[in-house]
């Protein structure tokens, strides 16, 4: 969050304002959270997922590219998006994947991970960030998010009951 109101700060908006901002992701997370689930269960959380990761690479550039206060108010709801997707998709898709008697334990230790690498990472964009500035570190944000829907979509296994019509959709 921290890069992304360092951005918003970058467009000139007034401190106030940049609360706001993040207002506004909070609000477009918590309205589409409920609706993206039902799409989940509707079209796969493997498909929804994929989407994410290329909203977020395209989301990344937006905020590399751009200083305009205009653009970084849907930026911030285009954020709101993914972070619905990442916060409800990616653990329902967890629990798909295991057995019933480990599902607690496996979304456990998805956040666990996920926890030990936000340091690092964070640490790393910050040096991106001072050494060449925000458009290096929304640079790489937008290249990992496009390797790891690369690899998602190659390597991630599909849902024991998925049905071959959602695995064409990425195929």
């Amino acid at each position: 969050y921290a890069f992304l109101l360092l951005a918003a700060a970058r467009a000139q908006f007034a401190s106030k304002h940049v609360a706001l901002l993040y207002a506004l992701f909070n609000v477009s997370f918590t309205v589409l959270s409920v609706p993206i689930g039902r799409l989940g269960d509707r079209v796969g959380r493997r498909t929804i997922i994929a989407f994410s990761y290329g909203l977020y690479g395209l989301m990344a550039i937006g905020f590399a590219v751009t200083t305009s206060k205009a653009a970084m108010i849907p930026l911030f709801l285009v954020y709101g998006v993914f972070y619905a997707i990442d916060e409800g998709q990616t653990k329902a898709y967890i629990a798909d994947l295991v057995p019933d008697t480990t599902r607690a334990t496996a979304i456990g230790a998805y956040g666990f991970v996920t926890a030990l690498v936000y340091l690092p990472a964070s640490l790393l964009a910050g040096g991106l960030w001072k050494s060449f500035g925000p458009q290096a570190t929304f640079g790489a944000a937008a290249a990992i998010a496009f390797v790891a829907l690369a690899y998602f979509l190659a390597f991630q296994p599909r849902r024991p009951n998925e049905s071959s019509g959602q695995a064409r959709l990425l195929a």
